[in-house]
């Protein structure tokens, strides 16, 4: 999370448009990158360790804490002018 926050730090610093491309590129990498590893390497771990019910009971808590939208982080750095 420090990576990324540290991205936007540097975004909202540049008004190199090279720059830019290159620091958005950079994000988009990391979300593809944090992704891929939550797929291939945490869920499955998650699914061997855990029972059925147990998983079932995760699944049910999730939904029920699930808010749409996110709630808590305001999205200031493309609202700026």
């Amino acid at each position: 999370h420090q990576e990324m926050t540290d991205l936007v730090e540097q975004i909202e610093a540049t008004a190199d448009e090279n720059e830019l491309k290159r620091l958005m590129g950079m994000i988009a990498q990391k979300v593809i990158d944090h992704v891929r590893f939550e797929e291939r390497m945490l869920f499955p771990q998650i699914e061997k360790s855990f029972s059925t019910p147990a998983l079932e009971k995760i699944e049910k808590d999730l939904k029920e804490a699930h808010v749409p939208g996110c709630v808590v982080w305001e999205p200031k750095f493309w609202e700026k002018k």
